[in-house]
Formats: structure tokens, C-alpha cells, sequence
């Protein structure tokens, strides 16, 4: 069995600490990452080349027909799953300290964030590790309104709308409608 990457590891819960071997590889993927998001941000291209360029950010090949608008930033990149017939709008915020699954049919207004990172409460521990993560998962067909919150671990079930300015502080079911801060369920969707 393959040894787990720093990466897989943060997004287990495992502090690292900042003077551990594993902190070079994280501050150096942090940098190549900002590097990779600043050309992404700021250089015209065509789609293709955006899509290329995000494909590296990631580190697989982005779905043809996902759409990642500017003013996108990330962690590392490397814990972001994109499905199919993803749109992610302008200026949203993914810190993937863990795993950020986005499946099929996703859309993500503008100015969204989806938090997945964590620090420990006690000071001196939070001054010596990265943060550590808990995975957020938004399930197919699942609709974020803008400026839509999403704290770690949370699982947004399919076919949901989460309503502009919303903070998801805990799991939504399927087919729902939550709004609100915190966001709260306020009616069911008929499919």
C-alpha cells in the first residue's frame, strides 16, 4: 500500500507541523499554486488554454465542458474534484486543505467560498501546524446563490439550492431549499 501524501493526510484531520520535512512540499505546492492562479487570473487566453491551465492546477484533466470563471483561487489545487457540466461564476474561494468533491452539474455563484480548513482552538498548537481539513461534498445538480458559505465537512445533498448569502454551517438533504445564516432547510423540492 502507497504511503499517504501530506495532502491526503491534512485532509484526514492530521496536523503538520510547520517545522516538520512535509512543510517544504507544502509551502512549495501553496507557491506553484498561486503562481498557476495568478497567469489563470490575469493573462488572456483562449478556453482551451484556461482549461489546460486549470487541468494542471489540479492535477487531471478538467471536464470539457466545466466552466471555471476568473478570480478563482485555491490552496493547492490538488484536493479539488470538478465533474461534468460544472460552472463555477467570478471570484470564488476554494481552500482545499481537504477534499473538495463538485459532482455533475454543479453551479457555484459569484463570490462563494468553500472552507475546508481547520485550525486547532488551542493558540500555541494554531501558531505551529497548517491548518487541517474536512472534506465538503456538493452532489450532483446542487445550485450555490452568491456569496454562499460552506464551512468543513459538509455535504450538500443533490438537487439542492442554497440561497445567496447563505453560511452551511451543517448537511443539507437532498432536494432542499436552505437559506440563512445559519442555513436552515425551508422547503423540499419536488422531482
Amino acid at each position: 500500500m502507497a504511503e499517504k501524501t501530506v495532502w491526503q493526510r491534512m485532509s484526514e484531520g492530521e496536523l503538520i507541523r510547520k517545522d516538520s520535512p512535509d512543510a517544504h512540499s507544502i509551502k512549495e505546492r501553496f507557491i506553484t499554486c498561486a503562481d498557476l492562479l495568478m497567469k489563470y487570473n490575469t493573462q488572456t487566453m483562449t478556453l482551451d488554454e484556461r482549461r489546460d491551465l486549470l487541468s494542471e492546477i489540479v492535477g487531471y484533466r478538467v471536464p470539457k465542458d466545466s466552466d471555471v470563471c476568473v478570480n478563482f483561487h485555491c490552496d493547492a489545487g490538488l484536493n479539488i474534484q470538478i465533474g461534468k457540466q460544472v460552472f463555477i461564476n467570478y471570484c470564488c474561494n476554494l481552500l482545499d486543505t481537504a477534499e473538495i468533491i463538485l459532482e455533475e452539474g454543479v453551479m457555484i455563484g459569484p463570490n462563494c467560498q468553500l472552507m475546508t480548513a481547520k485550525h486547532p482552538f488551542d493558540p500555541e498548537e494554531r501558531l505551529a501546524c497548517f491548518a487541517y481539513g474536512a472534506p465538503i461534498r456538493i452532489c450532483h445538480h446542487v445550485w450555490l446563490g452568491a456569496g454562499t458559505i460552506v464551512l468543513p465537512g459538509i455535504t450538500i445533498g443533490e438537487n439542492s439550492i442554497i440561497g445567496a448569502g447563505s453560511v452551511v454551517t451543517k448537511d443539507i438533504p437532498p432536494n432542499s431549499v436552505a437559506v440563512g445564516n445559519p442555513a436552515h432547510v425551508i422547503k423540499s423540492i419536488d422531482i
